[in-house]
């Protein structure tokens, strides 16, 4: 089992890598898009990513999520090439439908950039379909090259488009849709992918099973970007453009935690894809996530209240409690994905989408109810019921499969570190924090010191070796 433990924290050090440098990216140039572009270019542009993220899967019908799962453990080339060849000519004719339909809108209603905005579309469905095929043949190496490649090309380009040439806001798509090319075409290049596509090879039997695995999953990505929409839409309709602000302020530092998260959740999807059958690596890693998860949270808890006026700003001060609740709805959202990541090891995508669509009616249900009654509260508070509202069904589910607990009994300090932690939020003393941010190091070091001794001993034995 060690070995497997081993194998998931490499993958998460080497996925980390990749996934992280498009988050940087975005944030050194988000600075460069609102110093040049005019808001409206950066407006627009903003809306095309946002709908090309909601016709996405849709267009692909997920087939990238269904190719990494059904490559898994098949040994055979042509079986694999049967899988591979099959989603990518079921994401070509539907981003050839979609090519036809987007023409045929423009002719009644003009859409700005178009032509960039339909080769982004394609790009992100090229990169996604490579990315996930890769990485199901477990090669988290060249996954994370390429997504360093789509980052500088992005990066490189962004600077040429807007400060050479001076172009608008179609730079950020067309930069974005040339680096996802170029990254996607390495991979093919690395991986020998082109082994792997044939018409021929098409398959209607295995379209069935990949349709039956990844068509649940359409609604299950299209329900959260619904919520998320949803709630702007609510607070915008009857709170108004103020409220909507302090809300996206407070969203910020919780989206610390999802990026952070983010990257392990690759690796343990990957995890659990590979090691279905194994109950004791899969309860007692997933105890052992949730518990790191948990100190994660009371220290970016902890530091935000800290760090409040430098992260956020005084003007946005009545954002402080939202991030409280919304951390704590980021917390109930991760481990319910790293549940959705054991629904996936057993192929059971139509359970993801079910309890993602009940989450998503819960939220905007009670966004309804509550926000003449307590306003912006609704939106934070709807959210962190719907992810807990996942969380517990999703875990009773899993429960059939595998022994589930969420503490042990050295566990048991946590609870009092938790009080301490919300006590500390509620004081907002610089010292208080202060000496909180030691007390979740040292408690973290305490009980994770088994775990602290072995990397010692592999990190002085490779030293020896070396």
């Amino acid at each position: 089992m060690m070995n497997k433990k081993s194998a998931l924290l490499k993958n998460t050090a080497i996925i980390g890598i990749g996934s992280l440098s498009t988050k940087v990216l975005t944030f050194f140039l988000l600075p460069l898009y609102t110093a040049v572009l005019a808001t409206e270019d950066y407006g627009i542009t903003d809306v095309l990513m946002t709908v090309s993220s909601l016709m996405i899967p849709f267009v692909t019908l997920e087939m990238n999520s269904g190719v990494f799962r059904f490559i898994i453990g098949r040994d055979s080339h042509d079986e694999k090439k049967a899988v591979i060849s099959t989603a990518a000519i079921t994401e070509i004719c539907g981003l050839i439908c979609c090519s036809v339909i987007v023409g045929i809108i423009y002719c009644f209603y003009q859409i700005q950039y178009i032509v960039v905005f339909l080769l982004y579309l394609v790009s992100v469905a090229f990169i996604r379909l490579t990315s996930d095929t890769i990485r199901g043949f477990g090669n988290n190496t060249v996954y994370a090259l390429s997504n360093f490649i789509v980052t500088l090309i992005s990066l490189l380009l962004n600077l040429l488009f807007i400060l050479v040439l001076q172009m608008k806001g179609e730079s950020i798509l067309l930069a974005a849709a040339i680096g996802n090319f170029c990254g996607a075409a390495m991979i093919v290049v690395k991986g020998h992918l082109w082994k792997y596509i044939s018409i021929k090879a098409v398959d209607q039997a295995v379209f069935h099973s990949l349709a039956q695995y990844t068509l649940p999953l359409v609604p299950n990505t299209v329900s959260w970007w619904v919520v998320s929409a949803s709630d702007r839409l609510i607070i915008l309709t009857f709170l108004g453009v103020s409220a909507n602000g302090i809300y996206a302020a407070a969203n910020k530092i919780p989206g610390i935690y999802t990026t952070i998260f983010s990257v392990y959740s690759l690796a343990w999807t990957e995890a659990i894809a590979r090691n279905a059958d194994d109950k004791l690596f899969i309860s007692d890693t997933f105890r052992k996530s949730i518990n790191v998860m948990i100190y994660m949270l009371l220290g970016i808890m902890i530091c935000s209240s800290l760090f409040f006026k430098a992260l956020i700003g005084s003007n946005y001060s009545d954002s402080y409690w939202h991030i409280f609740i919304l951390l704590l709805a980021i917390f109930f959202s991760s481990a319910s994905s790293l549940l959705g990541g054991i629904f996936a090891g057993k192929m059971e995508s139509k359970n993801v989408a079910q309890t993602t669509l009940l989450g998503a009616v819960v939220n905007i249900i009670l966004n309804f109810v509550l926000v003449r009654y307590i306003g912006l509260y609704a939106a934070s508070i709807s959210t962190l019921a719907a992810y807990f509202t996942v969380f517990v069904i999703r875990l009773k589910c899993c429960r059939k499969w595998y022994a589930l607990v969420l503490f042990s009994k050295k566990d048991i300090v946590i609870v009092f570190l938790t009080a301490a932690i919300m006590m500390g939020y509620y004081i907002r003393s610089n010292w208080v924090s202060v000496i909180l941010i030691l007390m979740i190091m040292i408690v973290f070091a305490v009980n994770h010191k088994d775990e602290f001794i072995r990397i010692t001993y592999l990190v002085k034995g490779k030293v020896k070796r070396g």
